[in-house]
């Protein structure tokens, strides 16, 4: 506190850094700060800026955090993954995901490829609230609100019958579902083989003190349920395109 920040794109009072002011490339951020008895110190940062790209919905998406290829598709008006996020450091099923800067997941070693991959509600939310953040998409898209699922699915034909195009592996321009079930509270592997095998699918919403919103399907009905979940369960995110193209996001530089 009482520290000034300067270098492009930074606010010197506020420490809010904004990418879009910065420009492409490296941005050079210092912070320098004195004491009671007037002793200085400073620290300095680089940020690498990616710029701005077109994306055409139905290419691949490469994340520029680890180069990671995941497929797209348009279904109506948006663009969503065709796969399940998987971005983080794999931690065994038992231990509770942290808020401790490092993006971590749960991982279900089975026949399907990719493996599953689950997070709980707030890791992936990166320990905000606000509806159709980021959170651990990557830059340009972001974990879907409620709002944003009941588009997907009234175009699939309606919360009582969506669940069929929706897991449909035939389909050209699917969202292709695999069942794959969940960890429930870092305990136990549930709903995962079988006629009743299903996945749930978090949205960004909060449901409560202790839950939040997820929308689900299994394999033995054509409908699509809206779960308010406890945060603990850990279930998997398909994230979606934002809608524009200009990146908004702000870093916030702490010392």
């Amino acid at each position: 506190l009482g520290g000034t920040y300067s270098g492009t794109g930074v606010n010197s009072s506020t420490a809010i850094f904004t990418p879009s002011a910065a420009g492409s490339g490296t941005a050079v951020v210092s912070y320098t700060c004195s004491n009671w008895a007037l002793c200085t110190a400073a620290a300095t940062r680089r940020i690498h800026v990616l710029p701005v790209t077109s994306f055409t919905c139905g290419n691949n998406l490469t994340d520029p955090r680890d180069n990671r290829v995941y497929p797209t598709v348009k279904i109506g008006s948006q663009c969503w993954m065709k796969e399940n996020l998987d971005y983080g450091t794999v931690i065994p099923d038992l231990v509770p995901q942290a808020d401790n800067c490092i993006p971590e997941k749960y991982m279900r070693a089975t026949s399907y490829t990719p493996h599953p991959v689950f997070y709980q509600w707030d890791e992936l939310m990166q320990y905000t609230t606000a509806e159709a953040s980021q959170g651990l998409c990557p830059p340009g898209w972001h974990i879907p609100a409620p709002a944003e699922w009941d588009v997907l699915v009234a175009f699939c034909t309606g919360a009582g019958r969506a669940a069929g195009p929706l897991k449909d592996p035939l389909l050209a321009a699917g969202f292709y579902s695999l069942q794959q079930g969940f960890l429930y509270q870092e305990n136990t592997w549930v709903f995962e083989t079988g006629p009743i095998a299903g996945s749930m699918y978090w949205t960004s919403a909060v449901s409560g003190i202790e839950r939040s919103v997820a929308r689900g399907m299994n394999e033995a009905t054509r409908s699509v349920s809206l779960y308010n979940s406890l945060r603990g369960n850990a279930f998997p995110v398909r994230c979606l395109k934002d809608q524009a193209l200009i990146f908004t996001g702000i870093i916030k530089i702490n010392q």
